[in-house]
């Protein structure tokens, strides 16, 4: 298809016009059609006697204030007919117009007007009320609205030359003040005329007027209707809503259409059918392809859609045209091809012209370019530079970023600033929007750089799905993926109900929200870590990617992780480990559940009968069984470290991880333990402690000692409960049934375990609610004593598989059966009488309270000394390893102060140094 337009067969606007003011133009339409429609706002209608008739009365008021010469004259009026008139009034007396919008704050307003140094705000009555306190003394107000209406007014015979001043526009300057750029009645006919031929304006035409007064894209509506005989229609798109957009459209008829992209997919989505429409022109900020999809399905084949690119210096630039049969885009909606006397050239960072298919700034050569910023010749010196294709042209820097694709058609990749280095690589964040904008189920996006708390560079995609799509950032990236190079997939996509828009109707990317630090929505539910190791593996990969909570299915790239980001994580793994993570194991597999494995699978080192966790100064060890059969115990490394490097710590792994057959109980399991300390340790006092399942065999290690006369000078359990202590006798009666009957051991276990809860349930009741709590249960409690006595089933016990049935498993049947066989174990437990100290750690947040605890140590230690920690059953040893390790280090220093005087302490030391 053509992708540029037919000349316009309407002669009324020829070159020679350039070379007069735009008043001359506009009255020169007045006399031609002088009844026909010039202006509609709502219920209000001007014809072009009735718009020149108020513009001239304006203008009179105008001159009466403040004479004859080009000075800037501020213009603060809602959107309508008034506004409309009000510039032309100024521009008929010879004055620079500044348009600013009400909505702006009081701040804005008075630095524009300091800016400008404006001495007259032409507004109306009811903003004067309500708006004006920031006009400072000197400037004189003149209300529109109160002037005598109906009084004929002839035009003015000023001579107002063409390269006058006609209009100030400001925008957001760099330094954060506004700046303002001047540009003259020449330069504005020129860009009208540009328009009027490209897109073959014609006095039959009806244009929008959607931008409001301070958006320097309505010079383009406004003049393209006023100076060609068209009907120009201002709707307040704040005030009425965008809702009401496309019936408004089909009512009047409008030809037309002008927006900026997000404002076109709100009107385009509605069910209205748009007859009149023949022109839709998309500029101010970039279109996407789905712009252009939406545009195919929803508008008559006579209709094209116009995608251009244009600046307040320098006018329409650059224009697309795209039909019914026009080729979808890929990726990016081109701007495309030149307009009359507008050439680009893209230069690199050092101003040389880029090769075709590399990126460049935009600048723009014409003799038709914005005098400057006013009252700001250092901006205009940077942004206005000499050609060097030309020295007789001037070049204007956009400070946009674009890429010319077969030699001639352009595309438009956003702001220089949002050209971004990420990793090393150069991100066009123009390419990484267009892409997210092709994806299912995503409405609009927008993306940004942001950096972490380590300086580094991600990029940040802020996603609005649509309506009837669930969007998770699993999906996102998936997609992303599959079109872009890694180091352009965005780190973190946060999911929005809409973009923040500025008063332009662009997207206002310094009001996107900072990403929060909670996890993302993914496919995968989240499930908290099982094990130790997990849990440890979860806290570093929450420092890392700043958010929590993380799951051990979660993928770490989803989360937000990259290849930087990897390295960092691992070199904190090995930290916490104090053992070597090769990050191929990343590589492999990306989850916590799958490096947890991985890691426990390479660390054969801990699977021996024990483990030197920390040598020390050769004082007397410490000897901890870490209770962890499902990952290996990796904590033990931390945590010696915070109890003191000075510490001796050796961990002693539960039976059965080396894959060998798990003794049939606690206390057989002790024996084994006991035979691997003596090869450290050959003679007491000994140092002893565990967690959970090990706190409960290092209390039968305690009691084994015991009994061979070894003094045991300490036994701290951490989180290990006794709960058989209060319930032997029930654990007794199924044990003698079944020794008699030859009952299922199993089943029997079962039914006791459901027992004992039951009566602990009463326990903790009134008297009066046990009697309620026995009658409403004595069934069910009846029922489970039946079934105690219920035939065998099977035989065998479950911790008595064989060694060549264990070795077939899979680590995960293997972690399954440990879990299996040391439940069993922990159910029929009940710990004998022991004659020394329990000391016990109890984490703050177990759902067991610390009372319930202390009471069942009570009943078989000779003394129980209980601390509370923080956390919960995992995280007291790795979240909040520290504090349990300072707990652990002040027990320790007591006995310490001990040893002196203790005569077995030198000798028992010597054999160690010997061993």
């Amino acid at each position: 298809m053509n992708t540029t337009a037919t000349p316009n067969p309407f002669a009324g606007f020829q070159r020679s016009a350039l070379e007069q003011s735009i008043p001359a133009r506009f009255e020169e339409v007045v006399r031609r059609y002088p009844k026909r429609l010039a202006v509609k706002a709502g219920p209000e209608t001007l014809t072009y006697d009735e718009l020149n008739l108020t513009a001239n009365q304006i203008a009179d008021a105008i001159l009466a204030i403040r004479g004859r010469g080009e000075d800037p004259i501020i213009i603060l009026l809602e959107q309508g007919s008034l506004l409309v008139a009000a510039i032309l009034g100024s521009l008929k007396a010879g004055k620079i117009y500044v348009p600013l919008d009400p909505t702006f704050s009081a701040q804005r307003l008075a630095e524009v007007l300091e800016d400008s140094q404006a001495s007259l705000v032409v507004t109306s009555a009811r903003i004067q009320k309500s708006a004006l306190k920031w006009v400072t003394d000197g400037v004189q107000v003149l209300v529109v609205d109160n002037l005598a209406h109906g009084l004929a007014t002839a035009d003015h015979e000023l001579s107002i030359k063409a390269d006058a001043g006609a209009y100030i526009y400001y925008t957001s300057g760099s330094t954060g003040r506004p700046k303002g750029v001047l540009d003259t009645h020449r330069n504005v006919l020129h860009n009208i005329m540009r328009y009027t031929n490209s897109l073959q304006i014609s006095p039959d035409d009806r244009l929008t007027l959607l931008q409001g007064p301070s958006f320097s894209g309505a010079v383009s509506s406004l003049f393209s209707a006023l100076l060609n005989g068209a009907a120009v229609f201002p709707f307040d798109v704040h005030k009425e809503g965008v809702d009401c957009i496309a019936a408004w459209l089909r009512r009047e008829k409008i030809t037309i259409y002008h927006s900026v992209p997000v404002l076109f997919r709100h009107v385009a989505t509605g069910s209205e059918i748009f007859p009149d429409l023949r022109l839709i022109r998309l500029e101010g900020d970039r279109a996407s392809v789905k712009d252009i999809e939406l545009f195919k399905s929803r508008f008559a084949g006579t209709c094209r859609l116009v995608n251009g690119l244009g600046a307040t210096e320098c006018g329409i630039v650059r224009q697309y045209f795209v039909g019914l049969d026009t080729p979808t885009p890929n990726l990016i909606v081109p701007i495309g091809y030149k307009v009359e006397d507008m050439d680009v050239i893209l230069l690199d960072d050092s101003g040389q012209e880029v090769r075709a298919g590399e990126v460049g700034e935009i600048c723009v050569s014409s003799h038709y370019l914005s005098p400057g910023y006013w009252r700001k010749p250092d901006f205009t010196a940077a942004a206005f530079i000499e050609n060097p294709k030309d020295t007789r042209l001037r070049l204007y820097r956009t400070g946009d970023i674009g890429r010319m694709r077969d030699g001639e058609c352009l595309e438009y990749l956003g702001r220089r600033d949002l050209q971004v280095k990420i990793r090393g690589h150069r991100v066009v964040v123009a390419e990484v929007e267009s892409a997210l904008q092709t994806l299912r189920g995503v409405k609009a996006a927008a993306v940004v750089m942001r950096q972490d708390k380590e300086g580094e560079s991600r990029l940040v995609a802020y996603v609005v799905p649509d309506v009837h799509e669930s969007l998770t950032t699993s999906s996102l990236r998936r997609q992303m993926v599959a079109r872009l190079p890694h180091f352009m997939v965005p780190s973190v996509f946060v999911m929005l109900s809409a973009l923040p828009l500025d008063a332009n109707g662009k997207v206002d990317r310094r009001a996107l929200p900072t990403p929060d630090q909670c996890r993302p929505k993914l496919e995968e539910a989240f499930v908290a870590p099982q094990t130790l190791l997990q849990d440890q593996l979860a806290r570093v990969w929450e420092r890392v990617l700043g958010i929590t909570p993380v799951g051990i299915k979660d993928d770490f790239f989803d989360l937000g992780g990259d290849s930087l980001l990897a390295v960092t994580m691992m070199v904190e793994v090995e930290g916490t480990l104090q053992r070597k993570v090769p990050l191929s194991l990343l590589l492999a597999g990306t989850t916590i559940e799958y490096l947890a494995d991985a890691i426990r699978l390479e660390a054969t080192e801990l699977l021996a009968a024990i483990v030197p966790i920390q040598l020390g100064n050769g004082g007397r060890p410490f000897f901890f069984l870490h209770g962890d059969y499902w990952s290996g115990g990796f904590y033990c490394t931390a945590l010696a470290r915070h109890i003191g490097r000075d510490q001796p710590f050796y961990a002693l792994p539960p039976c059965g991880l080396n894959g060998e057959p798990v003794p049939p109980s606690y206390t057989a399991m002790a024996k084994k333990h006991v035979e691997a300390i003596r090869t450290v340790q050959p003679e007491g006092p000994y140092q002893l402690g565990g967690l959970c399942n090990g706190g409960l065999v290092a209390y039968e290690i305690a009691r084994l000692l015991e009994q061979s006369n070894q003094k045991v000078e300490i036994l701290v359990l951490v989180g290990a409960l006794a709960a058989n202590a209060r319930y032997e006798w029930l654990l007794w009666l199924p044990r003698q049934i079944g020794a008699v009957l030859g009952l299922d051991s199993d089943k029997l276990l079962g039914r006791f375990v459901r027992l004992r809860d039951r009566i602990a349930n009463i326990g903790a009741l009134p008297t009066l609610e046990i009697l309620k709590y026995v009658w409403r249960n004595s069934k069910k409690i009846r029922m489970e004593f039946r079934r105690l006595l219920a035939p065998r089933t099977e035989k065998g016990d479950v911790a008595q598989k064989a060694s060549s049935e264990l070795r077939l498993m899979t680590p995960e049947d293997m972690r399954g059966h440990l879990r299996e066989t040391y439940l069993t174990l922990d159910y029929e437990y009940a710990p004998g009488p022991y004659g020394g100290r329990v000391t016990l750690l109890w984490p703050a947040d177990d759902p067991v309270s610390l009372k319930d605890v202390i009471v069942c140590w009570q009943r078989v230690a000779h003394s129980v000394d209980a601390h509370v920690i923080p956390g919960r059953h995992f995280t007291c040893l790795t979240e909040h390893a520290q504090s349990t390790a300072a707990e652990l280090r002040s027990m320790l220093s007591k006995v310490l102060q001990e040893k002196d005087t203790d005569p077995t302490y030198q000798v028992g030391l010597a054999r160690r140094r010997d061993h």
